[in-house]
């Protein structure tokens, strides 16, 4: 029993039922211990008489509202300005010892989501653009032949047959994860 309740309370979800309730059970007890109780019973039943309240209103009033409020409701989202996520600043980092830069694609008739477009990668030495060739040998290599610099994660990528497109997603996949953990900063 000792090791079920230790597992339970260490999973992110059950800790915070058990956490809930036992914030519920001191709550109730302590109402009660103080003499609150029959205040809160008071004020639950007069917003329970408030939410069940019997309004006459005369069907012709209905009538119109009902299909006034279907046409206002898209003509008023319409009209207001959709506010953008806060990650649409977020337009680069250094991900695999690489400087991406990309830009935001805005949801559109065909994808509902904000996607990464123009995903470029520039040298962390110099800041030239680098080119992911797949045919080279070299998956990524700066094009500015006066640097120095060489792809620490080379190796790790060629021991399978490794595309530029796989590397791209790798890197979709980290801005995604970052994206959603709030790891990333603008």
């Amino acid at each position: 029993m000792k090791e079920l309740l230790s597992k339970l309370w260490k999973d992110p979800v059950w800790s915070k039922v058990i956490a809930s309730g036992l914030l519920l059970f001191f709550s109730v007890l302590g109402t009660w211990f103080f003499g609150l109780w029959p205040k809160i019973h008071k004020n639950l039943l007069q917003i329970w008489g408030l939410a069940t309240y019997e309004v006459s209103i005369q069907m012709w009033l209905i009538i119109i509202s009902v299909p006034l409020l279907v046409f206002l409701i898209p003509l008023i989202r319409g009209i207001l300005p959709e506010k953008e996520p806060r990650f649409i600043k977020y337009r680069s980092d250094n991900i695999l010892d690489i400087n991406w830069l990309w830009d935001w694609s805005p949801p559109s008739f065909h994808n509902d989501k904000y996607s990464i477009k123009n995903l470029y990668p520039r040298c962390p030495k110099c800041s030239s653009i680098l080119e992911i060739n797949d045919c080279s040998g070299q998956l990524v290599h700066c094009i500015n032949d006066e640097c120095d610099w060489s792809w620490n994660h080379q190796r790790s990528f060629q021991k399978g047959t490794t595309h530029s497109s796989q590397l791209d997603q790798k890197v979709k996949s980290v801005i995604d994860r970052k994206i959603h953990n709030g790891e990333y900063e603008t």
